[in-house]
This record gives structure tokens, sequence and C-alpha cells, in this order.
């Protein structure tokens, strides 16, 4: 597959399953033998294990925005940089929802093959969104 067709199945991903919650597209974009290495999360697998990802931030996050600010693909692999932003209306983390516009930044590597996102390695600014919702202190500025 070319470059430019794995770029295109991650912008459809993040567009369809992300931000609009179309888990049937999971089936499409994601491969049976799925795997999720972000630090932090559960380790699931498959399609089914993306459709479980993805409901915990919507349900957590629900309607989110999602950029993609920059894009680089090389071989099987497409590398993002991604804002995304949301209204805390669910729990997170443990924490109530306060109502609050969250907004983050983080970088994701997808692996595909045939067609089909293999790998998943997400890191994103978690202190920052526990600091957002209020669950986390924000530090003092150093001088």
């Amino acid at each position: 597959m070319s470059i430019e067709t794995n770029k295109d199945i991650i912008r459809r991903y993040y567009h369809e399953a992300v931000e609009q919650a179309k888990f049937d597209v999971l089936q499409e974009h994601i491969s049976p033998n799925w795997v999720n290495h972000t630090p932090g999360m559960p380790h699931v697998t498959g399609p089914e294990g993306a459709r479980q990802i993805n409901e915990f931030f919507q349900n957590a996050l629900p309607n989110p925005q999602v950029t993609i600010d920059d894009l680089v693909g090389e071989g099987d692999m497409v590398a993002i940089r991604f804002t995304y932003s949301g209204t805390h209306e669910g729990e997170l983390l443990g924490v109530a929802p306060t109502g609050k516009l969250v907004s983050f930044t983080g970088s994701a590597f997808h692996r595909i093959i045939d067609d089909k996102i293999t790998d998943d390695w997400i890191h994103f600014d978690i202190a920052g969104v526990l600091q957002q919702i209020g669950a986390s202190p924000i530090p003092a500025a150093s001088n």
C-alpha cells in the first residue's frame, strides 16, 4: 500500500471513529490482530478493544474535536501530532464531570498492514488533562 493511502486511513479513522463515534467503521479500519501499546491504557486487542478505548473517551469527553497538526508516513507507519478537545461531561480517570472544556496534545504512531491499523502507540498530556479537570494541582512556576 502507498504511504498516501495509509495517511488517508488514519485521517478517516480519526474523523469517523474518534470524532463522530461511528464505531461500526472500526471493523473497516482495525485489524483483528490490532494491539494497543498506549501507556496507562488497558491492553486490549482487535476492533472490540479499539471500540472500548474510543467509548472510554467518548463517554468522558463527548463530541470531541481532533485536529491532526502534523501527519508523516514512512513504510507501514503513520505518525501524527494531534490536539484533542472536548467538554468533560462524563467520569474521566475517576473524576466526576466538571463541564470544563479540556484540550490536550499528543502524538501517535500507527502501523498499517493490508489497509488495516495493526498497532497503536499513543502518548498524550495526561498531567495537563488532570490539571484542567481539577484533579491535580498546577505546579508553581519556577524562577
